[in-house]
């Protein structure tokens, strides 16, 4: 008897933490603050998905709705960050950082002939514990791509800030603050 009710409860936990865990392409992902830390992307500064997509409509993404939120969403001083912790090693997010860069190179030149240096800038940087790589357009966009991996390989993050505009200088900026503020478990 006591066997079947310690089964019981085993179970009832593992149903519950897999009902309030959030869903990515169909696998459980895992929180943030499970894997890491961050100064910057505090518990106090995470929002809803409701507050999330109330902040992105004003950006007018042409293919955006709000079924297409994935992750968790962090408002930091009036930008959005988006965070999905990928798990699936045989993501994109697992592969090199070098291929992750020349696969969005490819993406974003859409076969122009210029030179990508001419309207986007990337980089992949190592940190303490993990490395970087980040792209963004240099004009006329309003989110910087970035797609964290541990050094140990368990985890990759796939982040987005999203920002106004006019907030491009100050979204750069962000991006060292927020990359020195994370530290894997």
């Amino acid at each position: 008897m006591k066997n079947k009710i310690i089964i019981l409860i085993l179970v009832a936990v593992g149903i519950t933490s897999t009902a309030f865990s959030q869903v990515y392409i169909s696998k459980s992902a895992k929180p943030f603050n499970d894997i890491a830390n961050s100064t910057s992307l505090t518990q106090a500064k995470r929002v809803s998905y409701d507050k999330a997509y109330q902040y992105l409509i004003p950006l007018k993404y042409k293919t955006f709705d709000k079924a297409s939120l994935a992750g968790e969403y962090f408002l930091h001083d009036n930008m959005l960050v988006q965070l999905v912790v990928i798990t699936q090693k045989n993501a994109l997010y697992f592969k090199p950082l070098s291929e992750v860069q020349d696969w969005s190179r490819t993406m974003v030149s859409g076969g122009v002939e210029r030179q990508i240096g001419e309207y986007y800038t990337d980089f992949i940087k190592n940190y303490t514990g993990y490395k970087a790589y980040v792209g963004y357009f240099k004009e006329n966009s309003n989110r910087i791509k970035i797609v964290i991996q541990d050094n140990l390989g368990r985890y990759a993050i796939d982040a987005v800030i999203y920002h106004a505009k006019a907030d491009k200088t100050k979204a750069v900026t962000f991006i060292n603050t927020l990359l020195t503020s994370i530290s894997f478990k």
